[in-house]
């Protein structure tokens, strides 16, 4: 039997600012964010100039079913899942 999901769950938006750059690898990882918020959605708004963020969680859908994910970005961005 397939496991199911109790609940709803929250992502952890990490932001960096004063990035330089416009790639992803551009983003000063190994330091600490300039700002952790907690969201419940996978929406995220554009919020500036000069900034990397990182949205992180996990995804428990029902065993069926067809699912799209996508992404967009300005400059640069990736998708991992």
């Amino acid at each position: 039997t397939a496991a199911t999901c109790s609940g709803s769950g929250t992502l952890s938006l990490e932001r960096w600012t004063g990035v330089g750059g416009n790639e992803v690898t551009d983003i000063p990882l190994s330091q600490s964010a300039s700002s952790v918020s907690t969201i419940n959605t996978f929406e995220y708004a554009n919020l500036g100039d000069s900034y990397g963020s990182r949205i992180t969680g996990y995804v428990c859908a029902p065993y069926t079913g067809n699912y799209t994910f996508y992404i967009s970005g300005d400059d640069s961005a990736e998708l991992y899942l």
